[in-house]
């Protein structure tokens, strides 16, 4: 519910009382030691990436896209990874958008809400060229960079959900990707398709390698409601499967979280078509052996060398015999069947049986690789074991080993920031680390290409042998703000004079110094409140380097158990002020068996040393505490209502007013009007039903009652049943909402 900006010259703290004298000693000391941390160590709020809606187009084409973005601002810069992708803002950003109802309650409600996006309107243009897969960028401002995103291009023609639909979705011809969003708790996405030919249907999924917060489950189901496929990615890999499709039969498909959870940034791609799923990995250059069927050991050539086998009814492992010269191996293996995953094993024995090394999981993934150093020449036996990730009716449990000399090289850390932020006339410091391999142990060359204007890198290197170095980024003081997406480049040289050379983009955002520094009054405490109503809660706002312009405050991105649709919109604080209070409304429905947290956001607009106008946003220390409490009005109305089209209907309500309510402060009237997005959409189309808002007079009454009218359409659209929500709102001192809601199931006769 929004909350009617006002003045915000010294106010005084509201005079609700406070809630937890004993809530500790300890909570207060921690208190004590942020409060008097010197203001140096309060930085900027980096902006980050959140999710691209749709996610992700095709080659050669150009879309709308909407951006969501955790603490960005008007000035954001968007870099693309490959030349070929042009990313660019097109219009006004939202405001930061709280999670939709359905509300969690209860245990679920006990965690932190995921991030409060602003969404913003952007164009993706995709050169010709352009391979599918994931595609990176990244943005930046004034006050830092953020981690990589990440956006899909398929080989399919999209297909858009329609998140507004009344039920399933059909979809046009496969091949086709779908674009979707699981966008609040509870929600279902369907689509129906019809399969033209018999054979295998594919799907290919699209979540968490998009960063989406996603665990899906995916069911498809046939005309006569028989399940066909049920699986669910609870390990967070995304889903590739397959089912057999029948001529002519229509399917439907159903995608949710595992936990039925969802917001914003739950996006996902589906790839649909007819056909086996290609292979998960290309194959190299290296010699290509296909095992034969059966539990037979299987007879490798000299490496460098690969296998493709697979694991058929109970088989769980399958061994390679292989002559090892001396000197160092790489040995790896990887799953090779979308529709049939695998997280595999190796074990490796020398030709006494003794076992010489056995490797599980890799760096961030289920496929082992291990380094094997040979000191004498012979037969060794590597077995090859796999456990069923996920399966469907279709494809082998497939897999592929690679036996490949392990030759002197290096490469850049797993851990190695994608972001950098340096102070505009400071500097700062970037950790590089490396994994070294093949024994190499050389001295590795730091060097960078494409870093923004007036930013430079001091000359540095690993040392040999080391694991990682480091290298200082300055900046001028009379430098501009603006980000580019730089190239780190490691050079080095093998012991038999080999050039190694590996590059990394790295975003370098020059940033300003914070100009406020925004502070609770009272250091963290927390005070009642009634639940439908609007807290007010009581800021400083200490201003820096000299500022004195206005500062613009809204919701951070990252709440501290901000939940069940608590929220605050932007105010703005006049130039010169020091303290205000902060408007956060307190839905009627919240829980009132623990406390809430609210924090915001404040931004200042400001001028950098070339002229540039930048948005510097610093996150408020501590955090606003709520303990709501019960309401002061409620609105009731009957469970059902009978309505035909083309007629009237009244709805008699009932308001149900507090003591705290029949107070001056209160005195104006309640006003009672529909909530029209409540309605179901066919029903919203063309102003069908309509409901003229009546007032109700605060009289002193306890209890007061009111007829409302509600008139429909003669149209056909108007069908079925669907909820008609009513909302009171009244204001406290004539700026501050007070809300009570209440729904009535209308059934058309």
């Amino acid at each position: 519910m929004a909350a009617t900006p006002g003045p915000c010259d010294r106010l005084a703290p509201t005079g609700r009382p406070r809630v937890g004298v004993a809530f500790c000693f300890v909570a207060r000391l921690i208190t004590a030691i942020l409060f008097l941390a010197p203001l140096a160590a309060f930085g900027e709020l980096p902006p980050e990436i959140g999710y691209v809606f749709p996610a992700g187009g095709r080659a050669g084409e150009t879309r709308d896209v909407v951006l969501g973005g955790y603490d960005w601002t008007p000035d954001i810069e968007i870099l693309p990874h490959d030349p070929g992708v042009t990313l660019v803002v097109t219009g006004a950003p939202t405001r930061v958008l709280i999670p939709e109802p359905p509300h969690l309650f209860g245990y679920k409600a006990r965690a932190n809400d995921r991030p409060c996006p602003r969404e913003f309107p952007a164009r993706l243009t995709l050169s010709a060229d352009l391979l599918p897969g994931l595609h990176r960028f990244q943005v930046a401002n004034a006050n830092g960079a953020s981690p990589p995103g990440l956006f899909h291009l398929s080989r399919y023609e999209s297909f858009v959900e329609d998140r507004d639909r009344d039920g399933p979705q059909l979809l046009p011809t496969l091949p086709v990707v779908i674009d979707g969003q699981i966008g609040r708790t509870a929600e279902i996405d369907r689509y129906r398709f019809t399969v033209r030919e018999s054979g295998p249907v594919s799907i290919e999924l699209f979540a968490r390698r998009l960063l989406s917060p996603l665990h899906a489950i995916l069911k498809v189901i046939d005309s006569h409601d028989t399940v066909v496929l049920d699986v669910a990615d609870t390990a967070g890999r995304d889903l590739s499967v397959s089912f057999l499709g029948k001529e002519g039969e229509t399917y439907t498909l159903s995608i949710h979280d595992i936990d039925y959870a969802g917001d914003r940034s739950s996006v996902y791609r589906m790839e649909l078509a007819t056909g086996p799923i290609a292979p998960a990995i290309a194959l190299s250059a290296i010699p290509e052996t296909v095992a034969p069927e059966g539990t037979a050991d299987i007879s490798l050539a000299a490496p460098p060398v690969a296998v493709r086998g697979a694991l058929a009814g109970d088989q769980r492992s399958r061994s390679v015999i292989v002559d090892l010269p001396a000197g160092s191996w790489r040995v790896s293996a990887k799953s090779t069947s979308a529709s049939h995953p695998l997280d595999l094993d190796l074990s490796i024995l020398a030709p006494d049986g003794r076992e010489l090394l056995f490797a599980d999981d890799g760096a961030g993934s289920v496929d082992p690789v291990a380094t094997l150093p040979i000191a004498t020449a012979g037969a060794h036996r590597i077995v090859v074991g796999g456990r069923a990730l996920g399966a469907t009716e279709l494809g082998p449990a497939a897999w592929r080993l690679v036996i490949e000399p392990d030759s002197e090289s290096f490469e850049p850390g797993p851990v190695l920031a994608a972001q950098l932020a340096v102070p505009l006339g400071g500097a700062a410091k970037l950790t590089i680390p490396i994994v070294r391999a093949g024994g190499f142990a050389g001295a590795v060359g730091i060097g960078f290409r494409g870093l923004p204007d007036g930013v430079t890198a001091t000359e540095g290197a690993i040392a040999a042998g080391a694991a990682e170095g480091a290298v200082e980024l300055a900046c001028g003081a009379d430098a501009g703000t603006a980000a580019r997406l730089a190239t780190l480049v490691l050079s080095g040289t093998t012991s038999a004079g080999r050039p190694l050379t590996h590059e990394k983009p790295i975003a370098v955002a020059v940033t300003m110094k914070p100009r406020v520094r925004i502070v609770p009054d009272g250091l963290d405490d927390v005070r009642k409140v009634h639940r439908g109503t609007t807290f007010r809660g009581p800021l400083t706002i200490h201003r820096l380097e000299g500022f004195a312009g206005e500062v613009r405050l809204h919701p951070t991105a990252k709440q501290q158990r901000h939940r069940q649709g608590m929220d605050g919109e932007e105010i703005v604080v006049p130039a010169g002020a020091t303290h205000c209070e902060y408007p956060v409304f307190v839905p009627e429905w919240m829980e009132t068996t623990r406390t809430s947290r609210f924090i915001v956001n404040g931004a200042v607009e400001v001028t950098d040393p070339r002229g540039a106008k930048r948005t510097l946003l610093e996150r408020q220390e501590l955090r606003l505490g709520m303990l709501p409490e019960g309401a002061i009005m409620k609105l009731s109305a009957p469970a059902e209502i009978r309505l035909k089209r083309g007629a009237t209907v009244a709805i008699v309500l009932g308001l149900v007013r507090g003591a705290e309510f029949r107070t001056p402060a209160f005195a104006g009237p309640v006003r009672l009007e529909l909530v029209r997005e409540s309605l179901p959409r066919a029903w919203r189309d063309g102003n069908l039903v309509t409901l003229e808002p009546v007032v109700i007079e605060n009289d002193g009454a306890e209890e007061a009652h009111a007829t409302l009218t509600v008139t429909l359409a003669d149209d056909p659209r108007i069908a079925g049943e669907g909820p008609i929500t009513i909302r009171a709102t009244a204001l406290e001192e004539g700026r501050w909402p007070a809300v009570s809601e209440a729904t009535v199931v209308g059934i058309v006769e």
